[in-house]
């Protein structure tokens, strides 16, 4: 259930029909919209008469969906998921349970975030999605006290801050790098990240992180999520120069973050407002992607099939822009035959040939990343909602 709070599927709609192989594309996730609905025959029918009761509802973290659904694109989900809410507290404030005042305290926490609707009859307004996350890792929390970001979220909600001294530090910093790349999925989000200037402070942890792998993939998988919205990616382009920070980058060899960059790249191709970087740099973000991609074919260690196809796709789409220069795009392409070069002795034709069972075609952009569930792309024009 906390996997499906973390990677909220925003594909399902209150009313839609849809074919029955329709899903969440993670096995282990649950469809929202089912849960709701499970969790309303539930409390009609039978709740919980006991505190041990209510304590294992919670434990299910269904809950925690329920204020994730409040960051939900459809208006329905979140009408719905704030109705259950305001049972779940209607409920609890006549059971015995000994975190009683803990969740209750989340609960009024949560209330004052909930901005009223200018009409009464209109849904609640979405929530961002990093105020519903630390949230439901708070709720989360007080059911399992030993989790070490227990008193971390118990005090910054208690508006009690304090620095940490104790051995867990780098994991509670693991921690707060997933939180930021799991909530980026709006543009709603992204003017929180750039009101506090966040993608600047986590810029500079990852150039003096050269050697923790886990905390650069986290990094990349925040910068994957930022450029797959159209104005967080042109706004880091433009004010936070964020090119010449990649190429600075990759003044190092890639190794196995190679194809999350080039990934990276195919988003800002694709999403970034051409026209307004055309006028602002007249063309120079091309030349500076062009060498980029040279970069990372050239220093990539171990020959990689995938990592040819990957940058094919962006050379394809940088071809497409406006006014490119073919100067550097002939660069680029020198590189890319020199790669396949050295990519040929091993290439089996035979087994190219044949298509395997389990192969899947390759990810479309704009490609984002969740905690523990990989690379996702989905369709649609950048994500600006």
């Amino acid at each position: 259930m906390l996997r499906t709070c973390l990677a909220f599927p925003n594909r399902g709609r209150f009313g839609e029909e849809k074919d029955a192989t329709q899903g969440p594309a993670d096995e282990l996730m649950y469809d929202p919209l089912i849960v709701i609905v499970l969790s309303v025959q539930m409390l009609m029918k039978c709740p919980p008469t006991s505190a041990l009761g209510w304590v294992k509802v919670f434990r299910t973290n269904i809950v925690s969906l329920f204020v994730r659904c409040l960051s939900s694109k459809d208006s329905n989900i979140r009408e719905a998921a704030l109705y259950q809410i305001a049972r779940y507290s209607e409920c609890i404030q006549q059971s015995d349970m000994q975190e009683n005042p803990q969740v209750l305290y989340v609960f009024r926490l949560l209330e004052n975030v909930m901005h009223p609707p200018a009409n009464a009859r209109d849904p609640p307004r979405r929530l961002p999605t990093y105020a519903s996350l630390i949230l439901l890792h708070a709720l989360h929390a007080i059911f399992r006290p030993s989790n070490f970001i227990y008193p971390r979220t118990a005090r910054f909600l208690l508006q009690r801050p304090n620095s940490t001294s104790s051995d867990e530090w780098k994991k509670e910093r693991g921690w707060i790098v997933r939180i930021l790349g799991d909530g980026m999925a709006s543009a709603e989000d992204w003017k929180v990240l750039r009101r506090r200037h966040t993608w600047d402070l986590v810029a500079s942890l990852f150039q003096s992180s050269e050697r923790d792998k886990v905390l650069r993939a986290g990094i990349l998988e925040i910068l994957a999520n930022l450029t797959s919205n159209s104005q967080a990616c042109t706004s880091l382009v433009l004010k936070s120069s964020l090119l010449i920070w990649i190429e600075i980058a990759l003044g190092h060899e890639a190794g196995s973050e190679t194809i999350a960059w080039l990934r990276i790249l195919e988003n800002i191709v694709f999403l970034a407002d051409v026209s307004k970087l055309g006028r602002a740099t007249g063309g120079e973000w091309c030349v500076i992607i062009c060498s980029c991609i040279s970069s990372l074919l050239q220093t990539s260690g171990d020959k990689d099939m995938s990592i040819l196809n990957q940058s094919a796709l962006v050379i394809v789409r940088l071809s497409l822009v406006p006014g490119i220069s073919h100067h550097f795009l002939g660069v680029v392409l020198e590189h890319a035959v020199e790669y396949l070069k050295q990519l040929e002795p091993s290439i089996n034709l035979r087994n190219c040939l044949t298509p395997r069972q389990d192969s899947r075609p390759l990810s479309t952009p704009p490609h984002q990343i969740r905690s523990g569930c990989g690379v996702k792309s989905r369709r649609g024009s950048g994500g600006s909602a």
